[in-house]
């Protein structure tokens, strides 16, 4: 199984597990390519839609391993079963994954690797307020998007900043074109965002504090990329 950079990422930060749960699972690629790799024993590949779901279970199917990794048509982790010790969440916005975390109590010590396509920000937050803590963040890029592959475990967080929900510290200590290409993203949005803001009829002065705030904050996030 040959893996998307994206989902190649994804598979990297599981790393080696007992049994997986990827949610949204689509082809089932990812609990295919892990059983393949010998990175876990039992793989659970979920979706809320049945298209999709029979794709996955094709892929499982024509790989041969119907006997180890399990489907299920379930609204994230609702319907598969709480044995797993790592989740894996890809391709959904940040907003959807975390209401898939709040829905059902998950496993202890399980390790969370979450892939959002939106609102990371919302997602950093949750996770250092609800009792886990971002040990890694990667960025990766595809042609023409670029995205971040944060990997949470249980445990409380130390002290964290404004600056930490923009980007981890594990995403800041490192230095990569990806890394780059990720904070100007945002830079580009929030400055987009601002010369709005200010060309306003009723300019708010609010709101353009909050976007120049944030533009500050990832300029200085670029700076620390740039000099690891």
């Amino acid at each position: 199984m040959k893996l998307s950079p994206r989902l190649q990422t994804v598979a990297d930060a599981a790393g080696k597990c007992k049994i997986l749960a990827d949610v949204g699972t689509d082809h089932g690629y990812i609990p295919v390519y892990m059983l393949q790799n010998s990175l876990c024993e039992k793989a659970y590949a979920s979706d809320i839609r049945e298209q999709p779901l029979a794709r996955a279970k094709s892929t499982i199917e024509e790989n041969g391993f119907s006997a180890v990794a399990e489907t299920y048509l379930s609204d994230g982790i609702r319907n598969i079963p709480g044995d797993y010790d790592c989740l894996v969440i890809a391709g959904m916005g940040g907003e959807t994954i975390v209401s898939i975390l709040e829905a059902k109590k998950l496993p202890q010590n399980v390790k969370l690797v979450l892939q959002p396509m939106t609102e990371e920000v919302k997602l950093r937050e949750y996770l250092y307020t609800h009792g886990f803590k971002i040990t890694d963040e990667t960025a990766v890029s595809e042609p023409g998007h670029v995205y971040t592959v944060i990997t949470a475990e249980s445990g409380e967080s130390a002290t964290w900043t404004f600056r930490d929900i923009l980007a981890s510290p594990a995403f800041c200590s490192k230095k990569s074109a990806d890394a780059e290409a990720y904070i100007m993203k945002y830079i580009r949005k929030e400055s987009r965002t601002l010369e709005g803001l200010k060309n306003s009829n009723t300019p708010k002065t609010e709101e353009i504090a909050e976007v120049e705030k944030r533009l500050y904050e990832y300029g200085k996030i670029l700076e620390l990329i740039k000099n690891n």
